[in-house]
Formats: C-alpha cells, sequence, structure tokens
C-alpha cells in the first residue's frame, strides 16, 4: 500500500512537432491523479522542457508523499492544449524507505547555533554602498551569498567558459571580503543557479566537483567565508542512469572540498528544490560511502504556502490570499507553518546537527500586513529552534525587497513593516 509513503514517480517520454504552450503547465503529460478520503485532489506531476517542440528519449523524476487518507488514484497520459506527438515508456512508480541513518549518539542539549541572522545577496547587486548598510545599519552578520558562475550568461556548469567565469566571480568576492573584513561578519558560500543543470550529463558533475576544490583552495584560510552551500536547491529532475544522484553527488563534492579544507562548514540541502519536507529522504552528508566530512550543516528553504508567499509571482498564484487564513483550502497559521517545518526539526534531533534556513520570504505585498505577520512567524519558529537564518533577499528582486511598499505598483523607497521586524532580530546579533 502506498497511503502516507513517500515515492519516486519516473517516466520516460519522446516528443516531436510539439505546438507552443498557452499556459506553463500545459503540453506532455504524466500526472498522478490522486483523491483523499476528505474529498482533496492531489495532481503531482513530472515537468518537461519549455519552449521545446521536440527532444529525444528523456528520463525525469519527482518525489513526493502520498496522503494518509488516500481513497482513490489513476495515472494520466497525454497531452494538455497542444498538438504533437509524444511517445511514453518505463512509467514506474516506486516507494523510497526512510533514509535513517544510525542516530547520533549526543545529548540533545548540546548547542549547535552559530548565532547568524543575515539575508541573501545576489552578487551582482550589492557594492561598497549597499552592503555597509545591511551589514552596519540593519544589523545583519551573515550574508549568504549568491556564487553564480554563469552569469553573465545561462549555461553555467554545460559553457565552455564555466571556470573562466568562475575565476571572475572569485576576484568579486575578494573585493566583498575587505568590505566585509571590519564588520566582524561572516559569508556562506551559495552555489547559485545551478541546481538542475548538475544531473545534466557527467560532464556538469565533474566541473561542480572541481569547482568546489578550486573555491576550497583559495577561501580555506580566509576566516570571512564561514562555509559553503554546495548546491541552491538540488533539482534531479533532469537525471539520467549513470549519473550521480545527489547525496552521492554531494558526498563527491564533499570529499574534494576536505581534500584541501579540513574546517569550514559544508552546508547541504536535500534533494527537490531544497524544501524542508524532503529531509525524509536526506541521507547525512557521507553516510553511505562511510567518509568523515564534518562539520556539516543542513538547510531547507522556507515558502509555504506558496499561494500566499508567491501570490502574483506566477500565473497559478493569484493575488488575495492573506494570513493567516484559510489559503488553499487549509488554514495556515503559525502552528501549520510548524507543521510544514517539522521535518527538518525531526532530522536535526535525530542526527544532532545544525540547521541553517537558507531562504525564507513572503512578497511584499501580501495583503492587509501578511508579508510581516508571515515573516514574524516564520522567523519565531527559526528562533525557538535554534537555527541560523539568511531572509531572502536584500536588494535583489523588487518583489522581495523589503525597502519597497506594500503595494505591488509601490516600488518607492519606502521601509516596509516586514523589513522592521527582519532588523528587531537582527538586533540580536549584537547584544
Amino acid at each position: 500500500m502506498l497511503r502516507g509513503q513517500h515515492i519516486q514517480f519516473s517516466a520516460w517520454t519522446r516528443a516531436d512537432s510539439l505546438s507552443a504552450r498557452r499556459e506553463l503547465w500545459n503540453g506532455v503529460k504524466v500526472v498522478l491523479d490522486l483523491e483523499d478520503s476528505a474529498g482533496n485532489r492531489y495532481q503531482p506531476q513530472l515537468d518537461w522542457p519549455l519552449a521545446v517542440a521536440q527532444w529525444d528519449w528523456t528520463y525525469v523524476l519527482k518525489r513526493y508523499r502520498i496522503p494518509a487518507n488516500l481513497s482513490k488514484a489513476s495515472i494520466g497520459l497525454g497531452l494538455e492544449k497542444v498538438s504533437g506527438t509524444v511517445s511514453f515508456d518505463s512509467i514506474r512508480i516506486d516507494r523510497i524507505a526512510p533514509a535513517f541513518a544510525p542516530a547520533r549518539e549526543k545529548p540533545r542539549s548540546v548547542a549547535f547555533r552559530f548565532g547568524l541572522r543575515g539575508a541573501m545577496v545576489e552578487s551582482r547587486v550589492l557594492d561598497s554602498i549597499g552592503l555597509p548598510v545591511l551589514l552596519k545599519k540593519w544589523g545583519a552578520n551573515v550574508l549568504r551569498w549568491q556564487f553564480n558562475p554563469s552569469w553573465p550568461r545561462d549555461s553555467g556548469l554545460l559553457d565552455s567558459r564555466f571556470f573562466e567565469d568562475l575565476d571572475a566571480n572569485m576576484n568579486r568576492l575578494d573585493s566583498v571580503v575587505r568590505i566585509v573584513r571590519p564588520t566582524g561578519a561572516r559569508i556562506l558560500l551559495d552555489f547559485h543557479g545551478m541546481g538542475r543543470q548538475a544531473f545534466h550529463d557527467s560532464r556538469a558533475q565533474e566541473r561542480i566537483v572541481e569547482a568546489w576544490e578550486r573555491i576550497a583552495r583559495r577561501y580555506r584560510d580566509v576566516p570571512e567565508v564561514w562555509g559553503y552551500d554546495l548546491l541552491n536547491e538540488p533539482d534531479e529532475r533532469s537525471w539520467k542512469p549513470g549519473l550521480l544522484l545527489w547525496d552521492e553527488l554531494a558526498d563527491s563534492i564533499g570529499l574534494a572540498i576536505r581534500r584541501v579544507d579540513r574546517r569550514k562548514i559544508l552546508v547541504v540541502q536535500p534533494a527537490d528544490f531544497g524544501e524542508a519536507k524532503a529531509f525524509v529522504w536526506q541521507k547525512p552528508l557521507g553516510w553511505k560511502r562511510g567518509y568523515d566530512l564534518d562539520p556539516v550543516v543542513y538547510s531547507f528553504h522556507f515558502y509555504a504556502p506558496g499561494e500566499l508567499t508567491h501570490q502574483g509571482v506566477f500565473d497559478q498564484f493569484p493575488m488575495g490570499p492573506r494570513y493567516p487564513g484559510l489559503i488553499a483550502g487549509e488554514i495556515w497559521n503559525k502552528e501549520r507553518l510548524r507543521i510544514a517545518m517539522r521535518p527538518a526539526l525531526e532530522f536535526q534531533r535525530r542526527y544532532h546537527v545544525g540547521i541553517f534556513v537558507g531562504e525564507f520570504a513572503c512578497v511584499r505585498w501580501a495583503p492587509d500586513g501578511s508579508t510581516q505577520r508571515w515573516m514574524r512567524d516564520a522567523i519565531e519558529l527559526f528562533e525557538e529552534a535554534g537555527w541560523d537564518w539568511t531572509y531572502h533577499a536584500f536588494r535583489e528582486w523588487q518583489g522581495w525587497d523589503l525597502e519597497r511598499g506594500q503595494s505591488r505598483g509601490d516600488t518607492s523607497k519606502v521601509d516596509h513593516p516586514a523589513g522592521g521586524v527582519v532588523r528587531e532580530y537582527f538586533r540580536r546579533n549584537h547584544p
């Protein structure tokens, strides 16, 4: 029986002469149609290339938790609001056993917090003017720095100039280190924008391992660099047989780093976009191969529920949801947020590891003060659990910018109330 089980849903497809999609969710469909005993429907589906009219045999997988009260289930195959030809093969549903390693025998009373509260920053945005605002005026003591070697191109790990871009980014980071040094703040390097590319082919996987070894060699003796966030939101959907899955690739990256740097913190997000729910199948780094890669901290990103935090960002999330309140047929409040975070807390307690919340945010235009209420509840839960955190994001995309107004059209420079919530907790960095 699959009720309440974690599954891996996968298929091979081949497509030809597909017409353009009307909406992002149209196109080739391999979808589970699930209904629980209360009549709620769930339709997890596999994702295929956007804006592509044809592809040869391609493998895609998705991990999902089946409702415990499942009453009906079926699989749908076909084309939705597009024309063309598609072939399907090897459609599978496999149950995933919990990825438990033996629990660490350490008392839970031992603290595993570093006292870090800060923000994610985009490497092209901040400079000698913006950084001091965040670090001195706001009081952040950590930057989660988007280390994105793909910019200004989008091909990233697949680009022949990848290592040239990597060197340019490290040169830029050197200047950031000089700005940060007098403040005493720390930097977490975030390997950003390549969560899916890392599972494209073996060359991409070899490059990411080599890249981290180069980064570690350059920054192992730089105290301002606190840790290495190995891959932002790992996305195994493009994985193919013969490649490493994320737990194996993360082990390989960790081993490469530990050859040159035994001290810096390694930060690991679970596969499936770094969401808290994915901790149920996350293996501790190095456990499968017997490697000792400590010190390691585990990380997740928190945007639940997406219908609230991303309203007006994606077409499927229209404007309107308020927090706390009824959102997508469910009451969302602080206790519901706690439930959404629970897999991370259970992982922390089982293995006695630190947790770093690398991203969390709610769009600044969520109505009637919802943004600041959601932010406060989320931060209070992080603090209660003893987690370090960086909110998303300081002076990046205007939708997350807490120095702009509370309505979608108000992009003037003002002090958003949610910014006040963040700064209130930043003050704990400087008692």
